[in-house]
Formats: C-alpha cells, structure tokens, sequence
C-alpha cells in the first residue's frame, strides 16, 4: 500500500500586514472521515488588514466543516457542493480588491480535487516513459480576461489521481521568485520529500524581507521507499505516471456554471491540448482499483484532527452542564466505590474459606505432623456444634425458615414456567400468524394463475416460500408435518409457473481432441460451424453424414464471432478483435474480406447479417454498427445506436427480427428498436437471470431464445418478454453456444466441446 506524504514549509514574515500566508491541514480520525481524505488549504492574502486576514481564516474553517459533514452524490462530490455555497456567500471579501492567492482541495486514497483563485503556485512532478522528471504547472495562463475578475471565489473544479513517485507542489506566489520551476523539479525529485521541504524552509527564512512563505510537498511514496515497513510491492513500471496524466486533472466541474459559463471550455482545451501534444502515443491502461485507504504521514505544525463541533456554549449553559456532570460523577463514584468494596469482602470470605478447605484437605491427604486425626475431631466436632445450633431453634423458626425455602422454591419454579409458557405462547402465536400469512400468499398465487398473471404469482409464491425458510417452528416435530405439507404444496405451484421441461439431448458430436474451448456456434445449411478465440480452426459437423472436420487458416489466432445470412451462401467470422474473414461452404475456404468502423479502436464482440447487411456489436464503444454489403465484403459500418442512454459495453449476444435484442453479461436484455431503447423485462421466470448467453430469433421466428450459461437452461420466451418454458438436461455443464431451427423443431446445444440436439417443445 502506497504511502501518502505532505510536508510543509512556512516561514511568518515580520509584517502580517504586508504579507499573510495561511496554511491549513486536516487530519481526518472517524472512518466517515477518512472516506472523505485530507482536507488542506495554502493561502496568501498581501495588503489586508486583521480584519480581512479573520475572514479569510473563518472561510477556510467553514470550507472544512461542510466539506465534512456534506453527502456526497453521484453527479457532485462534496468539495464542489461546499465551494458553490462559498461562492454565494463569500463575495464582501473580493469587493475590497485585496490580493488573494489560495488553493483549497482534498485527499482522498490516490484522488486529488482542489479549486484556486489568484495566482497560486502549483506543479506536478511527474516520470514519463524514461523515467525522467517532467514537470506541468496546473495554474499557469488560467484566467479568463472575458470572466468578471470578481464575482466568486473558487469558479472550477479540478480533480483526479496521483500516481506512486508523482510529487505535487504547491505554494504561495513569491516563492517562484526565489526558486524557479526547473530548480524546484531539481529540489524535489532528488532527495526526500521532509528534506526538500526543510530546504525551502531554511532558505526562505534567511531572506528576512518581511515577506510571508509557504507551502506544501505532496508525495504518494512507494513501501519500498519507506524506512518503517519492508513491504515488497511490484516496482513502478515506466510511463506508469506519464499515462496516469490522463486521469489527472481530466476531470473539471464549474461550480458557478451561471456565473462563469466560459472558464470550462478554454480549461478543458488547455488539458486536452497538453495531453494531445505529450501524450497520445501511450497506450491505455486500466486503472488498478484502490483496495483499501491510502496510509498518510504528516509532517506540519499546522495539522489538527477534524473537530465537528467548534461552537461554544453559552455561560449558563456551561455552569449547568458542570453541575449536572459533577452530581453524577459523585454518585457514580460513590455507588462504585461501595460496589468494589463489597467485590472485595467477598472475594476475601472466598479466599479465605477456600484457603481453610485447602489447608484442612491437605492435613487430611498428607497427614502432615500426624495432624489428621486433629483435622477430622474439630471437622466432625463443629458439624456437632451445627447439628446442636439446628436443634436448639424454637420450633417457630424452624417453621418459618421451612416456609420461606419452600417458598422461594415454588416462587422460583413459577416464574421460570411462566416465563417458559410465555415464550412458547409466542412462538405458537407467531408460527400460527405465519402460517396464515403463508396459506394467504399461497391462495392468491392460485388466485393469480387462473387469470394468468403469472408475474404475481412468482411474486406471492417467493414471500411465501421465504417466510416458510426462516419459520423457525418447524424444526418442532409436531408441527414438522405441517411445514413438510405446506413447502410440497407450494413447490407443486412452482412447477407450474416455471415450466420446467427436461429433455435428453443427443449427442451429435465430440470436440474434446481439439485442445481448444469451443465458445459459439452457427448453422450454414446443413453444417454446425464452431469456433474458438484460440484456435486458427472451424469445427464443422455434417448434419447429413453425421461426420466431423476442421478448416484451419494461417492469417487468424481465434475466431471470437459468426452469423450466416438467411440464403446460408456464406459464413462471416470476426478474428483479431475487428478483422472480417468469409467461410464459402462449396470450396471449403476462408478468405479475408473488407470491413472497416468509425473507430479504430473498435473491439467487435458479435455480429448478425439480416437482410445481406451486417451488424457489428462495438462493446469498446457502446455502439453498433450498419454494414452494407460490397463484392469484397462489407462497407464502412454507420453509427446505429441512437440512444445515449443505452449501456451495451457488457453486452454478449445479439440477434434480429427487425428489433435488436442484445443479451449482457449481468443477464439483462436490451430492446432496440430503429436506434432507440424500447422497454423489455423478462416476466414469470424463477429463478431469475444472472448471467448472459448466446440469445436468437428471427423475422419468422415465432420466440426468443436465450441460453441461461449459468443456470444449464434454455428458454423460451413470447417477444413481449413472457416466459413459454425453460428446457433443462442433466447432461448440460456449461452451455455457450445455441443455433435453433424452429421450422423443424430443433435446437443445437454446445456444452463443454460437445454438440447437443433436442427437441423443441
């Protein structure tokens, strides 16, 4: 785990009101907090009074306690919530014309987001591909002179992720004009972060010009850098925080977008245009997800731990509170202290009674100095004394202690069977009352199927069923018949209204010589044609012949998607994630042909030809694409999907009957209808889908068929979504790949390399 550092330099100036530097740290110290980071703050504020200098302070303290305690949501995070009040508020300052410089933001993990007003000094230090010290100075020519100078505070939102060794820099103007950028890269990157800043420190206060410095060096270290832990973590690969810059500072939100529409755009175009010019030859990389919260150390005399509260109550208030909490901690004290005192005498009668056993047991067993005989005559002597004690009670205090043991006896063992026939009156009553409530479900289930809403029957049928789970009466074996009964009768519903149907595939074929994992299949007039992403070959088997083959080819690794055209003269393959390649049935052969895409870096996860045009499923950018056809193949594909609002970057499958219906891989189903979403939601299936598959249907096509990988089942759905049946087979493992032919009433299974037929209901 990498590890944050922030080291400050500060050196106080003689004269505060010639020069003022603020510098705020905060420690966050609940888990809320932490989620939120570190909180810090660098201001300068030149030619102000006291006055000006104290409400420039209450901002930045009012800044960290709403950043605090604001939610954070999924369009704003908090920061940006907290500044747009800011802004409203905090306009007398700017009225005054002082000089303000201040950079505010957060840490949080590896996530970085500040906002600046005036000139502050900013700079990422950061390794490009080798391994050398760039720097990018993050405020530079950033004011718009077409923004009014003075209608608001913080006007932008910058934020992003640091990468490990990058080093941020950030302080008050006039330190650039003591150390330039190029030496402050040099300062920095070549020796510890503490002593770089220590360095800054001791010559700035050698100055002694009355001016105020300060700062702040920011560094995500490496374990292996760190002197307190011997972690061993993979070493930084080079250009790691070159790509990174990405991600950095991309992100930029307006805070005030109704006050300054025209900062953003130019903002936006300056990143865009660094990144263009340094950056665009390395390759994307996913980001690696933060498992757990960045460790911190602090080295400032101006970090304190977040305090929520920092309102003082008022005097009476506070006599009160003292009076209150002096009274209870008397009579706390006191109960305390006479309860540790009564612990003490009786732990002491324990002692010393088990110490008088003890000894008297060891007298006995050893007969140490021949003193058992003596140990046994008083033993039996004082059970005498006892005996005569007992005796010698006058006969009324013989009663009334008779009475009182029975009595307790009897008052004990009443309460302890009230308190039994109580609980088990509970339990009665609460299993009854569920029981009911089950019964009522069950009913209105029957009650639902007659009229066929099958939806609210799964619905009824799934509270009951749970409700009979977690009864836990029925583990009582008078009432285990009952529970037995009620579970078969609704189990019996469940059949219905899943429409189990279990076949006994065929087995046409064996793949398992292969060496590969054969993921998809199609069918091209009497051939079954299965591929694999790591193998050169089609697998074909002959429905005629009942025999097997392979076509292998010497231009593809792995074929990842195939469709054939209703007029079943071609198959089309998609190889090396985009590339376009044809199967001719009548000479055997696969021959590259032409296609292209609007992206270059589009990766095609399946296609469909409908209608001799092809449609390309792009997950890498959340579109489809229209080919038509050409002599060689098929021409540049066109932007389909018209619909933003449409997530198909998950998607597996898809399949065409004039509407698109795509399958994806959290087992949802995408309508699309001319471009646009249209609402579909699979109806009356228990147990619901989790996973996609291979899905199918056609303009003549009277059903949608969908291959359910995880739950080894095939259903059949009406195109509106209801559920017609689920087909299952003891012998399917993992089924991946399905081609139906309704007309004859079969569908062809490819479950773990081997080819299944059945037949359709």
């Amino acid at each position: 785990m990498e590890i944050l550092q922030l080291q400050e330099f500060f050196v106080e100036g003689g004269n505060h009101e010639k020069s003022h530097v603020l510098l705020h740290i905060t420690e966050p110290s609940t888990p809320e907090e932490k989620k939120k980071g570190y909180f810090f703050a660098v201001c300068e504020i030149n030619q102000a009074t006291t006055k000006h200098i104290v409400a420039l302070q209450n901002i930045i303290d009012e800044i960290e306690n709403r950043y605090y305690e604001a939610p954070e949501t999924e369009n704003q995070n908090a920061l940006e919530t907290v500044l747009t009040k800011i802004n409203q508020t905090s306009l007398t300052l700017l009225h005054h014309n002082i000089p303000i410089n201040c950079v505010v933001g957060t840490l949080r993990q590896q996530e970085m987001i500040f906002s600046f007003y005036g000139k502050p000094q900013m700079f990422l230090f950061y390794r490009n591909r080798e391994n050398i010290y760039q720097k990018m100075d993050l405020i530079a020519d950033n004011t718009n002179e077409e923004t009014e100078p003075d209608t608001q505070l913080f006007s932008q939102i910058i934020q992003g992720k640091i990468s490990p060794n990058d080093y941020v820099f950030v302080s008050t103007p006039k330190v650039i004009d003591y150390f330039n950028a190029d030496r402050l890269q040099k300062i920095i990157t070549t020796r510890p972060a503490r002593q770089s800043a220590e360095h800054l420190e001791r010559v700035l206060s050698e100055l002694k010009n009355e001016l105020s410095f300060g700062g702040l060096i920011i560094h995500l270290n490496k374990p292996e850098e760190n002197a307190l832990t011997t972690k061993k973590v993979r070493l930084t690969n080079k250009g790691d925080s070159e790509r990174s810059l990405h991600s950095l500072f991309s992100t930029e939100k307006n805070t005030a977008s109704t006050l300054a529409p025209s900062i953003l755009p130019r903002w936006k175009d300056k990143f865009q245009s660094a990144w263009d010019t340094n950056f665009n030859k390395t390759e994307a990389t996913t980001p690696t997800p933060i498992a757990e919260p960045t460790s911190a150390i602090i080295n400032s005399a101006h970090a304190h731990p977040y305090q929520p509260n920092k309102t003082k109550p008022s005097k009476d208030t506070t006599q009160t509170i003292l009076i209150i909490t002096w009274s209870f901690l008397k009579t706390t004290i006191k109960y305390i202290g006479l309860g540790i005192w009564w612990v003490i005498l009786l732990l002491g009668a324990i002692i010393s009674g088990a110490g008088r056993g003890l000894l008297t047991l060891f007298f006995i067993i050893t007969n140490y100095q021949n003193r058992r005989q003596n140990v046994l005559a008083d033993a039996a002597k004082q059970w005498r004394n006892y005996k005569i004690s007992i005796q010698q009670l006058p006969l009324i205090t013989k009663i009334l202690f008779f009475v009182a043991i029975t009595t307790i006896i009897l008052l004990v063992t009443g309460i302890s069977w009230l308190k039994i026939k109580q609980n088990n009156l509970a339990i009665e009553k609460q299993y009854q009352a569920t029981i009911q409530i089950i019964m009522a479900k069950k009913d209105a289930a029957d009650s639902a199927l007659i009229y066929n809403d099958e939806t609210t029957a799964l619905n009824e049928l799934a509270v009951a069923k749970n409700l009979l789970t977690n009864l836990s009466a029925c583990t009582d074996k008078s009432k285990k018949t009952v529970c037995e009964n009620l579970n078969e009768q609704l189990e019996n519903i469940f059949v219905r209204l899943r429409k189990i149907i279990t076949v006994k595939p065929e087995l046409l074929s064996d793949w398992n010589e292969a060496n590969t994992t054969l993921q998809r299949i199609s069918k091209l007039e009497n051939l079954i044609i299965a591929i694999s992403p790591s193998s050169s070959k089609l697998f074909i088997y002959n429905q005629l012949t009942r025999s097997q083959k392979s076509v292998e080819v010497n231009f593809a690794n792995g074929f990842t998607a195939l469709s054939s055209p209703k007029e079943n003269d071609y198959l089309a393959l998609i190889y090396n994630q985009n590339k376009l390649a044809t199967y001719n049935p009548k000479n055997n052969t696969i021959e590259p042909a032409d296609i292209s895409y609007p992206k270059t870096n589009s990766t095609i996860n399946d296609i469909v030809v409908y209608n001799r045009r092809l449609y390309s499923l792009d997950t890498n950018n959340n579109q489809i694409y229209k080919h038509d056809s050409i002599k060689t193949g098929f021409g540049p594909g066109k932007e389909w999907l018209k619909d933003n609002t449409v997530d198909i970057k998950n998607g597996v499958d898809l399949t065409i009957d004039g509407d698109l219906y795509i399958s994806k891989n959290n087992g949802q189903i995408e309508k699309i209808t001319a471009g646009k979403k249209q609402p579909f939601l699979i109806q009356g299936l228990d147990p619901i889908l989790t996973a996609g598959g291979s899905i199918y249907t056609y303009n003549d096509v009277n059903y949608l068929y969908l291959l359910d990988t995880v739950g080894k089942r095939l259903l059949i759905l009406d195109k509106d979504g209801h559920l017609k049946s689920q087909i299952i087979a003891s012998e399917w493992q993992a089924p991946n790949g399905l081609v139906i032919d309704e007309a004859n009433k079969r569908a062809f299974i490819l479950d773990s390399n081997k080819l299944y037929q059945i037949v359709l209901p």
